[in-house]
């Protein structure tokens, strides 16, 4: 995906697996904590942002914030009226 310059995302521990594929070297990225801090070469800035998305790689923290994480790729894979749309319908 991250090859042909397609959308990528990865949550919780799984940042770790594009970390070991090296796709997100020299990104900032999130990821559940203490998983990608204990790689041995990091080569990507570690953020405690609940979603980060740099290019086109949108990683996240863990389950606590996967529905911020959905709300992200929808705005980013449809658009921002339809993700709105689906986070109202959350809210009711």
């Amino acid at each position: 995906m991250a090859d042909s310059e397609r959308f990528t995302a990865a949550i919780c521990a799984a940042p770790k697996v594009l970390a070991n594929a090296g796709v997100i070297e020299s990104r900032i990225v999130a990821g559940f904590p203490g998983v990608l801090e204990a790689l041995p070469q990091q080569g990507f800035s570690l953020s405690s942002d609940a979603v980060v998305t740099d290019g086109k790689i949108v990683t996240s923290r863990g389950p606590g914030t996967a529905i911020d994480f959905a709300l992200t790729l929808i705005a980013h894979l449809v658009s921002v009226a339809k993700r709105d749309e689906v986070e109202a319908q959350l809210k009711r």
